[in-house]
């Protein structure tokens, strides 16, 4: 919940899938806990439902601009990947940043290209991990729990950059997602953190 400028109280939520049906509806009758609590309050308007929250903005930089974190993607508010991006991609900016900079190509066509590329990376690696957790949940806490559990902790832990996927435990989500992803699709940015197998783990 939070509260608007103008007084007025926002409440946002997440229900099953089958509820995208009852947008519209108010109260909302598939949560009876917030019902309860919104029994002498006023609707001003009616319930609105989406059914993917997740978003990608492309071409987030450009000549003098870049965006970081959930500015310019965002895949699943559940596991607050968004602070992991967030920090990590602002680290990646400032190496960007001064690379560029120091060889004055801020007004280049694209002089962030490197960064996005990196970006989109590392949030690709974690966009296949959710949606095997969603749609294979079984297999995904067998490789959780047995068959892949330090390479899904390394995907947990933020280590999804090119000095660490894709490994194994990706390759395997990706076949089981049908989907097909071009390891060398961003290539780390130079001296970055993240640019060497033997970057730091923790």
């Amino acid at each position: 919940m939070r509260r608007h400028p103008t007084g007025r109280l926002i409440i946002s939520g997440l229900a099953a899938g089958q509820h995208t049906a009852l947008s519209g509806l108010s109260p909302c009758p598939f949560n009876p806990a917030l019902t309860c609590r919104l029994q002498e309050i006023e609707f001003t308007e009616p319930v609105r439902t989406a059914f993917h929250e997740s978003c990608h903005i492309r071409d987030s930089t450009g000549p003098g601009f870049l965006w970081v974190g959930d500015s310019h993607r965002f895949t699943d508010p559940i596991f607050s990947f968004g602070v992991c991006f967030s920090a990590n991609e602002a680290k990646l900016a400032a190496g960007a940043i001064a690379e560029v900079l120091s060889r004055s190509a801020e007004r280049d066509p694209n002089p962030f290209a490197a960064y996005e590329a990196t970006c989109d990376f590392g949030q690709l690696v974690i966009e296949d991990v959710i949606d095997v957790f969603w749609e294979y949940p079984l297999a995904f806490q067998m490789m959780a729990h047995k068959s892949h559990t330090g390479e899904i902790t390394d995907c947990f832990a933020g280590r999804v950059y090119p000095a660490h996927q894709p490994s194994e435990a990706v390759v395997t989500m990706r076949r089981m997602l049908n989907r097909l992803r071009n390891s060398q699709a961003a290539a780390p940015l130079e001296g970055s953190v993240y640019a060497s197998s033997d970057s730091a783990r923790v």
